[in-house]
């Protein structure tokens, strides 16, 4: 898994993730507001809808969304890969100059298990972090079906 977090392969995270759709975007930010970042991230431009985390609370988030079906809840990779693949996500995001948002109350157990959420698309469900810093923006966004 050092390969995975040394170094992200988005083609692979796609290939590995092989259900739903799985949004990533980078953005430069110039002190936009947090509705004009969502908007270029093409979610929905509701920033009340999302919960300020730590950084360790997002990495949990990226994990459980990776690692299992948000509709079903059945594994789409291993656990470690997903793990591997939220720290390379977040390697640049250490500095407290981030703060980071989930539409979600997420915790990570057997079960992989959202306490509730709040939809920023259209789909039946969807997750994601975004990650907001004075010069750049990131978002690692899931969005499933049932």
């Amino acid at each position: 898994m050092n390969t995975i977090h040394q170094n992200m392969n988005i083609q692979e995270l796609l290939k590995t993730r092989n259900a739903g759709f799985l949004r990533l975007a980078f953005i430069h930010n110039y002190d936009c507001s947090l509705k004009s970042i969502l908007q270029r991230f093409g979610l929905i431009a509701e920033p009340d809808r999302l919960h300020v985390i730590n950084r360790a609370q997002a990495l949990t988030a990226i994990e459980s969304i990776l690692w299992k079906d948000l509709a079903y809840g059945y594994e789409i990779m291993p656990r470690e890969t997903a793990r591997a693949y939220a720290e390379a996500f977040l390697t640049n995001y250490g500095s407290k100059e981030y703060t980071f948002y989930s539409n979600g109350d997420w915790t990570l157990d057997d079960q992989s298990s959202v306490r509730g959420w709040n939809p920023m698309t259209e789909a039946t469900f969807d997750a994601g972090v975004v990650v907001v810093g004075s010069r750049s923006a990131a978002c690692l966004w899931v969005e499933d079906e049932d």
